[in-house]
Protein backbone atom coordinates (compact mmCIF):
# COMPACT_ATOMS: atom_id res chain seq x y z
CA UNK A 1 0.00 0.00 0.00
CA UNK A 2 2.88 2.33 0.76
CA UNK A 3 4.19 1.69 -2.53
CA UNK A 4 1.19 2.86 -4.52
CA UNK A 5 0.66 5.74 -2.62
CA UNK A 6 4.23 6.42 -3.23
CA UNK A 7 3.37 5.94 -7.37
CA UNK A 8 0.34 7.85 -6.59
CA UNK A 9 1.77 10.74 -4.70
CA UNK A 10 -0.03 10.70 -1.93
CA UNK A 11 -0.35 10.55 1.59
CA UNK A 12 0.10 6.92 2.47
CA UNK A 13 -1.46 6.93 5.91
CA UNK A 14 -4.86 8.72 4.51
CA UNK A 15 -4.60 6.49 1.84
CA UNK A 16 -4.84 3.13 3.63
CA UNK A 17 -7.46 4.30 5.78
CA UNK A 18 -9.42 5.54 3.34
CA UNK A 19 -8.75 2.27 1.58
CA UNK A 20 -9.72 0.04 4.20
CA UNK A 21 -13.15 1.94 4.84
CA UNK A 22 -14.07 2.02 1.20
CA UNK A 23 -12.75 -1.73 0.62
CA UNK A 24 -15.58 -3.59 1.93
CA UNK A 25 -18.32 -1.51 0.07
CA UNK A 26 -16.65 -1.88 -3.29
CA UNK A 27 -16.02 -5.66 -2.96
CA UNK A 28 -20.00 -5.56 -2.26
CA UNK A 29 -20.49 -3.83 -4.90
CA UNK A 30 -18.55 -5.69 -7.10
CA UNK A 31 -20.30 -8.96 -6.60
CA UNK A 32 -23.63 -7.80 -6.62
CA UNK A 33 -23.46 -6.07 -9.90
CA UNK A 34 -20.81 -8.50 -11.28
CA UNK A 35 -18.55 -5.86 -12.31
CA UNK A 36 -14.97 -4.93 -12.35
CA UNK A 37 -12.58 -3.33 -10.07
CA UNK A 38 -12.88 0.05 -11.14
CA UNK A 39 -16.35 0.55 -11.65
CA UNK A 40 -16.92 -1.27 -7.77
CA UNK A 41 -14.60 1.50 -6.47
CA UNK A 42 -16.21 4.56 -8.12
CA UNK A 43 -19.34 3.61 -7.61
CA UNK A 44 -18.69 3.01 -3.94
CA UNK A 45 -16.76 6.20 -3.19
CA UNK A 46 -19.50 7.90 -5.18
CA UNK A 47 -21.99 6.68 -3.16
CA UNK A 48 -19.89 7.70 0.20
CA UNK A 49 -19.33 11.28 -1.66
CA UNK A 50 -22.89 11.65 -1.82
CA UNK A 51 -24.51 12.12 0.89
CA UNK A 52 -23.14 14.97 3.55
CA UNK A 53 -23.23 12.62 6.06
CA UNK A 54 -21.27 10.07 4.71
CA UNK A 55 -18.85 12.43 3.86
CA UNK A 56 -17.81 13.38 7.43
CA UNK A 57 -17.33 10.18 8.44
CA UNK A 58 -16.00 8.30 5.83
CA UNK A 59 -13.81 10.78 3.57
CA UNK A 60 -12.67 9.55 0.63
CA UNK A 61 -10.44 12.36 -0.73
CA UNK A 62 -6.97 10.74 -1.15
CA UNK A 63 -8.60 7.37 -2.25
CA UNK A 64 -10.84 9.29 -4.93
CA UNK A 65 -7.62 10.88 -6.27
CA UNK A 66 -6.02 7.36 -6.82
CA UNK A 67 -8.93 5.97 -8.34
CA UNK A 68 -8.90 9.13 -11.07
CA UNK A 69 -5.08 8.24 -11.87
CA UNK A 70 -5.88 4.70 -11.85
CA UNK A 71 -8.60 4.92 -14.54
CA UNK A 72 -6.35 7.32 -15.95
CA UNK A 73 -3.25 4.94 -16.83
CA UNK A 74 -4.83 1.92 -16.91
CA UNK A 75 -7.24 3.64 -19.79
CA UNK A 76 -3.90 4.65 -21.63
CA UNK A 77 -2.12 1.68 -21.34
CA UNK A 78 -5.00 -0.15 -22.56
CA UNK A 79 -5.79 2.02 -25.46
CA UNK A 80 -1.78 2.04 -26.83
CA UNK A 81 -1.69 -1.67 -26.88
CA UNK A 82 -5.50 -1.88 -28.60
CA UNK A 83 -3.86 0.20 -31.37
CA UNK A 84 -0.91 -1.78 -31.76
CA UNK A 85 -2.98 -5.02 -31.97
CA UNK A 86 -5.17 -3.29 -34.51
CA UNK A 87 -2.03 -1.51 -36.48
CA UNK A 88 -0.52 -4.84 -36.65
CA UNK A 89 -3.59 -6.70 -38.25
CA UNK A 90 -4.14 -4.38 -41.04
CA UNK A 91 0.05 -4.27 -41.39
CA UNK A 92 0.23 -8.59 -41.89
CA UNK A 93 -1.33 -9.94 -45.00
CA UNK A 94 -2.18 -13.65 -45.25
CA UNK A 95 1.15 -14.28 -46.57
CA UNK A 96 3.44 -12.41 -44.09
CA UNK A 97 1.82 -14.42 -41.02
CA UNK A 98 3.21 -17.04 -42.32
CA UNK A 99 6.89 -15.45 -41.79
CA UNK A 100 9.56 -16.77 -39.52
CA UNK A 101 8.63 -15.23 -35.92
CA UNK A 102 12.50 -13.48 -36.17
CA UNK A 103 10.66 -11.33 -39.40
CA UNK A 104 7.41 -10.99 -38.29
CA UNK A 105 8.97 -9.13 -34.32
CA UNK A 106 11.63 -7.12 -36.59
CA UNK A 107 8.95 -5.79 -39.31
CA UNK A 108 6.25 -5.10 -36.07
CA UNK A 109 9.05 -3.52 -34.60
CA UNK A 110 9.64 -0.89 -37.32
CA UNK A 111 6.33 -0.52 -38.50
CA UNK A 112 5.29 0.07 -34.99
CA UNK A 113 8.04 2.26 -33.84
CA UNK A 114 7.56 6.07 -33.55
CA UNK A 115 9.32 7.53 -36.59
CA UNK A 116 11.85 9.98 -35.60
CA UNK A 117 10.94 13.61 -35.90
CA UNK A 118 14.61 14.50 -37.45
CA UNK A 119 14.40 12.82 -40.89
CA UNK A 120 14.43 9.85 -42.54
CA UNK A 121 18.04 9.12 -42.21
CA UNK A 122 17.60 8.59 -38.32
CA UNK A 123 14.81 6.23 -38.88
CA UNK A 124 16.90 4.47 -41.75
CA UNK A 125 19.84 3.81 -39.42
CA UNK A 126 17.41 2.48 -36.87
CA UNK A 127 15.93 -0.09 -39.34
CA UNK A 128 19.32 -1.05 -39.80
CA UNK A 129 20.92 -1.56 -37.02
CA UNK A 130 17.16 -3.81 -35.81
CA UNK A 131 17.47 -5.47 -39.17
CA UNK A 132 21.38 -6.51 -37.73
CA UNK A 133 20.40 -7.44 -34.24
CA UNK A 134 17.39 -9.15 -35.05
CA UNK A 135 18.29 -11.48 -37.95
CA UNK A 136 22.30 -11.54 -37.61
CA UNK A 137 23.62 -8.97 -40.70
CA UNK A 138 23.22 -10.32 -43.86
CA UNK A 139 19.30 -10.84 -46.03
CA UNK A 140 18.90 -14.39 -45.89
CA UNK A 141 16.87 -15.91 -49.48
CA UNK A 142 13.37 -16.67 -48.92
CA UNK A 143 12.45 -19.75 -47.75
CA UNK A 144 8.81 -20.21 -49.64
CA UNK A 145 7.77 -18.65 -52.59
CA UNK A 146 4.67 -16.07 -53.02
CA UNK A 147 1.33 -18.00 -53.16
CA UNK A 148 -0.58 -15.65 -56.11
Amino acid sequence: MYRLAEAFNVPPEGFIAEHTDVLPRALVIRDDRRCGNLEAWTEAINRLRGRPEYRTQHPTDVLHLVVQKWAVFSGCVTSVIESNFSRARVLFNEQQRSARDELEEAYLRLALMDAPKDGSERLLGQAQELWFRVLGGRARAPLAKFRI
